[in-house]
């Protein structure tokens, strides 16, 4: 008589972001979401949630988030819209 054996196997993976302050970010007060926040790059965003920096600034174009442009015409994200993005990108990518 044979027996088989099973062998399993579970692998976990942890990831930590950092953002600094190298990176495009500035503490400024929105005027949609009426308090002081972190106004975010777009490439900040997708790095944070591992989507392309076009989805974002598709998102910008078509009215979805709100952001600020800086003087030199950079959009940066209300920092409050971050959460609303990440899992608007999740869905969309869930329907493909």
């Amino acid at each position: 008589m044979r027996t088989n054996k099973v062998m399993e196997i579970i692998i976990e993976r942890d990831e930590m972001v950092s953002v600094s302050k190298r990176s495009k970010t500035l503490h400024a007060f929105c005027s949609v979401s009426g308090k002081e926040v972190w106004m975010m790059s777009p490439e900040t965003i997708s790095l944070l949630y591992q989507f392309s920096a076009r989805q974002i600034y598709s998102l910008i174009e078509n009215g979805k988030i709100h952001f600020v442009e800086t003087s030199c015409g950079l959009p940066l994200v209300c920092s409050t819209q971050s959460e609303a993005i990440g899992n608007f990108l999740m869905c969309f990518e869930h329907r493909l």
